[in-house]
């Protein structure tokens, strides 16, 4: 929330500002649909707050703050995109294709197919669009990497949910690896 705000602050314009607030307030979208089927599936804030996060979730956070606070704003806007863009996309076309899914996963499907959520993924888009029209030429270079390195991201946070990706030192005995790790160093 605090990169938001930050980041909303950092607009060249207010008409920007609200734009950005108006799209990327998770209060009125992703948090409230993802605590209702947190609720289904017996997922507790308590849970969610002793769960690490997960590698690839960690350096993609990391990598929207450095955008954000060490690059520009600009860069820091074209770094969330491919967040909405691809759940806007993709649940679009699950919702399109799927014609039966586990009832609990329903309203967050629908949520990300929505009308709704489809126009805010616009409105991102035209904002980013905005800025780069504004942009000078090393900042709309920032904004492309940016936007490259959160897609690539994106991918990875696919494939980490769908692998149950974990630190090493939640899954494997230690003792165990370090044998494995002389084992192969003996090669």
């Amino acid at each position: 929330m605090m990169l938001l705000n930050d980041l909303a602050k950092k607009m060249p314009t207010t008409e920007m500002t609200a734009i950005l607030i108006d799209v990327l307030n998770p209060e009125d979208n992703e948090i409230k649909e993802r605590q209702n089927v947190a609720e289904m599936v017996n997922v507790t804030d308590r849970s969610v707050a002793v769960t690490p996060l997960a590698p690839t979730t960690t350096a993609y956070i990391n990598h929207m703050y450095y955008q954000t606070y060490f690059v520009s704003p600009e860069a820091g806007v074209a770094s969330l995109l491919p967040c909405y863009w691809s759940y806007a996309e993709c649940f679009k076309r699950m919702n399109e294709s799927v014609h039966h899914t586990r009832a609990t996963y329903q309203a967050f499907i629908d949520q990300y197919a929505s009308s709704t959520f489809q126009q805010s993924n616009a409105k991102l888009i035209g904002l980013i669009d905005n800025l780069a029209e504004q942009a000078d030429a090393e900042t709309k270079k920032q904004m492309q990497t940016a936007f490259n390195l959160s897609s690539d991201y994106e991918l990875m946070y696919w494939k980490m949910c769908y692998n149950h990706e974990q630190w090493p030192h939640q899954c494997f005995n230690k003792q165990n690896d370090f044998d494995q790790l002389a084992l192969e160093l003996k090669r």
